[in-house]
């Protein structure tokens, strides 16, 4: 005979046996997308950071340092920074009890010399109208006369001229300078020395020089 119809109690733990089943396999179903999610991600990290490496050591090479570079005798190497600092110098000595708007102001217009100095190397034929603005800025930051700015101008321009030679200028970024020393020479003071007309007898010293 066949069997009759199950009872309640036969019933119910078949359902919940079915839920958690479903559940169970809901939740492992999504710890896999999860993880396959995670390889997607750490392989596109991956190839990401392969590729940025691949274009730096393609397009990027790292500047030499500065004691790695032959430079010519009478020379050093300084940066484009460092070579507008000291070619800057002689203005900023004289710029007296300036504020740091005074400096700046200054140090503007050792640019433009600078810049000037290049353009009129060149030939451009607005050296003019940029020699102009020179003189006016000279002229209302230094209190200089037209005269006086002129003659300055030719100074700083000969100061360039030596310091950075064009012909000897590399490619890189990186500017041969030329090493300048000075030594203050004082005049001997020949009134200061005492003559005696005896002969010097010899001492302990000349005995045993002897």
């Amino acid at each position: 005979m066949g069997r009759g119809p199950l009872r309640a109690e036969e019933v119910l733990p078949l359902r919940r046996s079915t839920v958690a089943e479903k559940k169970e396999n809901t939740a492992a179903k999504n710890r896999r997308a999860k993880s396959t999610q995670e390889r997607q991600r750490d392989r596109h990290l991956k190839l990401v950071k392969e590729k940025c490496k691949e274009e730096t050591d393609l397009h990027f090479t790292p500047p030499r340092p500065i004691a790695d570079i032959e430079v010519p005798d009478g020379f050093r190497g300084v940066s484009i920074s460092q070579a507008l600092m000291m070619f800057a110098k002689p203005l900023m000595d004289n710029a007296g009890d300036c504020d740091f708007k005074g400096f700046s102001e200054i140090f503007v217009i050792s640019i433009l010399i600078w810049n000037y100095e290049i353009l009129e190397r060149v030939g451009l034929n607005r050296v003019r109208e940029i020699k102009k603005k020179i003189i006016t800025a000279m002229k209302g930051i230094l209190g200089l006369k037209v005269a006086e700015s002129e003659e300055l101008l030719q100074k700083m321009l000969d100061r360039k001229g030596n310091l950075f030679p064009a012909d000897i200028q590399p490619d890189h970024p990186i500017m041969f300078m030329r090493k300048e020393l000075s030594h203050p020479i004082v005049s001997f003071n020949y009134d200061g020395l005492k003559y005696s007309l005896e002969p010097i007898p010899p001492d302990e010293h000349d005995y045993a020089a002897i």
